[in-house]
């Protein structure tokens, strides 16, 4: 037998590996995307994001329907947050979670973490401010929605909030 059949070349090997890395990152980039625009509820840390889904009815407004916790039995160990206090991430032209929901008359806490760049967090409606912040550093700030409905969030800098750096607080 001639030595040089027995070996696979390592040119297939490479190739196999490449495809391997490829399909791993589509994976973890589609996780990403899923992720990524999931309602996260004020006052209910417990409840697993993929448990809500916000529709919209025939007359434009939005609605939350609930669907079966599918999350896992280890989920539930974990202590739940202080009621009412969420942290919003913030980075270059994106607020996560972007949609947020909260209790008429229930105060709220909104931690504001900036990942990168030079932001801020706006909600004209309840003259909430955070202060103007620089990557790694983070500014809380509490408030009352005193008002049902559907608020915008912002970055107030520049453009940001052309380029994208808005979110929604929905007070019910």
């Amino acid at each position: 037998m001639d030595p040089e059949q027995n070996q696979s070349s390592p040119k297939s090997s490479s190739s196999g590996l490449i495809t391997g890395l490829i399909i791993l990152l589509l994976v973890a980039a589609s996780g990403y995307l899923l992720l990524k625009n999931k309602p996260f509820e004020a006052g209910n840390p417990t409840t697993s994001p993929a448990t809500e889904e916000t529709a919209q009815n025939n007359s434009g407004t939005q609605e939350k329907t609930e669907s079966p916790d599918t999350s896992s039995p280890s989920a539930s160990l974990t202590p739940p947050a202080v009621a009412g206090a969420l942290n919003v991430e913030g980075g270059s032209f994106y607020f996560r979670p972007n949609v947020i929901t909260a209790k008429l008359g229930q105060p709220l806490t909104i931690t504001f973490n900036n990942t990168e760049g030079v932001h801020n967090l706006v909600i004209d409606e309840f003259s909430v401010t955070t202060k103007t912040i620089t990557g790694g550093k983070t500014d809380s700030v509490t408030f009352t929605p005193d008002k049902k409905g559907t608020f915008e969030f912002y970055c107030s800098l520049g453009n940001h909030r052309q380029q994208g750096m808005v979110g929604q607080l929905i007070v019910q």
